[in-house]
């Protein structure tokens, strides 16, 4: 990671909360964190790694369904089941989009929209059972790489998660990420200002944060909910600067990171037989795990309590000290294993590690405070880049994107920088179908089909036009479109697609035609036939005009089985010529313009 070097005076332990300004949470809930120009050499083998990881759950999803939050048992303290909250999937594939190719991107982005659906992160909290919690055996689309046991083999695994978790206030902020790098807004509201059951929930769940928050991720949700308002035009509404407030009194109060810490290693930690690294967790009791940290809380710290967290995570100089604790990583070098040992006799916390391995979301934790608040370069990430622990594995996720973006430049603004990055290249997109010059008959059903790609960055959306007229807008490949009822006329045809940055490109067009259809339909018969004689030799024929979806072109006479040469426009007709004393019988029949003929009247 590119960044200014920081120099350390010395550490602190669990310094006093000091205040933080109004302008300075402002700044931490407006800017967002931009990286720029990745090394693409030295980062190639993290991006391939995230994009087979990725796409093995992709795969798995698309064959199987959806699977299931991982299991693990890990020893004396029993199971754990991590990435049962639905928001977490939606964030951390969410970040991890930048870093794929085009075509994958396309996939995530159509396989989380569907998701979010089905498994709303407003109102689930955990994946686990019919209802969220209880106890039930372990089924479904399994992700670990080891087989549970479960029927129909004997002793199947009944995991029971209880008291019920309820929907974290990380949620908030794990929403935002993914509809930011999506584009899919509408799945928090489809109108503006935002309404509905799910915005609702989601002000609910705001409300629900303290005014002052006792955890870091009370702090990203607020941040979280400020940028939903922001996106819906909504910064004057009171709830905006009551997000503003609550940042505020949260960082507040988390500039003291060692108080934090053991706040959370009080209300986390199971008995003295157990042991995590749960600054970052909102939910950790048997059987059920949740964590997130959001990367502005990295710069808050690395910002305000840099030296406090470097003495209870890497080193404390004076360690050994009267009131000094003991540093992690310093006892325990494994620390970024995923499947390595427990850590020693914990003497830091008084929690003995008795369990066989420590779950994955302790080296994860640790993973991200070197990623995001030491900022650590690339390189030295990559070290601590570990294998995952089963297929659609987050914390391998993230920490792979965090790693990846160590090679890149971080700039904080609350909007894209610019200058620093790369001009950004167009998309390409092609009109697949339908074919120039393809004929269709009205009312005509055309479909329209469209390939995109953006190289340095991913589609927003792809329109589909006849003229300069939008037809259709399509958010998720594959991008397609059906324009039935089409009348007959010539169209020029094009696809325009608009990638995450809003620049744009045409694809060449594809001019067709619409025709008439070819009319098959006779006129009605025509009815009432009457002759009259007008003299010895004239009979004059009567009778109801037909009827016809186009126009009557005429009217065909037949006497004594005869066509006569002449059609008659429209009755009356007089036919002349005939020999006196004779006997003559007719019938008429209509025709239309295209060559349809009725049938012929009675005689």
């Amino acid at each position: 990671m590119r960044h200014a070097a920081l120099l350390l005076a010395g550490f602190a332990l669990a310094a006093p909360a000091f205040a933080i300004d109004t302008a300075a949470a402002r700044r931490y809930t407006t800017e967002r964190r931009w990286v720029r120009q990745i090394d693409a050499a030295p980062s190639a083998a993290l991006r391939a790694e995230l994009e087979a990881h990725i796409v093995q759950w992709l795969d798995l999803a698309a064959a199987s369904g959806t699977p299931k939050p991982l299991f693990l048992q890990i020893g004396i303290t029993g199971g754990w089941i991590v990435f049962g909250n639905p928001g977490e999937t939606a964030s951390a594939l969410a970040e991890a989009l930048p870093h794929l190719t085009p075509g994958t991107q396309d996939r995530v982005k159509t396989f989380l929209r569907s998701f979010v659906r089905a498994n709303d992160p407003t109102a689930m909290a955990f994946d686990h059972c019919a209802w969220g919690w209880g106890a039930c055996e372990l089924t479904g689309v399994r992700r670990e790489y080891y087989t549970l046991p479960t029927s129909p083999l004997p002793d199947p695994l009944n995991a029971n998660v209880y008291p019920p978790p309820a929907v974290p206030a990380e949620a908030l902020y794990m929403l935002w990420r993914y509809a930011d790098r999506t584009g899919d807004w509408d799945f928090i509201s489809t109108s503006t200002p935002p309404s509905g059951e799910r915005w609702n929930r989601i002000r609910t769940l705001f409300q629900s944060i303290p005014a002052t928050p006792t955890r870091y991720g009370e702090v990203s949700g607020a941040i979280g909910y400020a940028r939903m308002l922001e996106r819906f035009n909504l910064s004057a509404d009171a709830s905006y600067n009551g997000a503003i407030a609550k940042v505020q009194a949260g960082l507040t109060a988390g500039t003291s990171f060692g108080a934090f810490l053991d706040a959370s290693y009080a209300r986390f930690l199971i008995g003295t037989h157990d042991w995590a690294f749960t600054p970052f967790h909102y939910l950790r009791q048997p059987n059920a795990v949740g964590a997130h940290l959001a990367p502005e809380i990295g710069r808050f710290l690395r910002e305000n309590a840099l030296d406090a967290v470097r003495a209870r995570v890497t080193a404390n100089p004076n360690e050994g000290q009267p009131g000094q604790k003991y540093s992690i990583e310093a006892h325990w070098p494994e620390w970024y294993l995923y499947r390595g040992a427990y850590p020693p006799i914990e003497l830091w916390t008084g929690h003995y590690g008795e369990n066989h391995m420590v779950a994955p979301d302790t080296p994860w934790a640790l993973f991200l405070i070197h990623a995001f608040v030491y900022e650590e370069p690339g390189a030295t990430l990559a070290r601590y880049v570990d294998v995952p622990y089963g297929a659609a594995d987050l914390f391998h996720i993230q920490r792979l994107a965090a790693a990846i973006e160590g090679y890149g430049t971080v700039a904080w603004s609350a909007t894209d920088p610019g200058g620093t990055p790369p001009t950004n290249r167009p998309p390409s997109v092609v009109l697949t179908a339908p074919a120039n010059g393809a004929t269709f008959t009205a009312p005509a059903t055309v479909t329209l089909t469209a390939a995109a790609s953006d190289t340095d960055g991913t589609i927003e959306r792809v329109e589909f036009l006849s003229g300069s007229t939008v037809l259709f807008t399509d958010n998720l490949a594959p991008y397609t479109f059906t324009w039935s009822g089409v009348g007959a006329g010539g169209y020029t045809l094009t696809a325009r697609a608009v990638d995450d940055q809003g620049a744009m490109a045409m694809s060449a067009a594809a001019a067709i035609t619409v025709t008439s259809p070819a009319d098959t339909t006779p006129p009605t018969v025509p009815g009432s036939l009457t002759a009259t004689a007008q003299s010895s030799s004239a009979i004059t024929l009567a009778w109801t005009a037909s009827t016809d979806n186009g126009a009557i072109a005429g009217y065909e006479i037949e006497r004594n089985g005869a066509l006569l040469g002449n059609l008659a426009a429209a009755p009356p007709f007089t036919d002349s010529g005939l020999q006196p004393s004779t006997a003559y019988s007719y019938r008429v029949r209509a025709v239309d313009g295209a060559g349809n003929r009725s049938g012929f009247s009675s005689a």
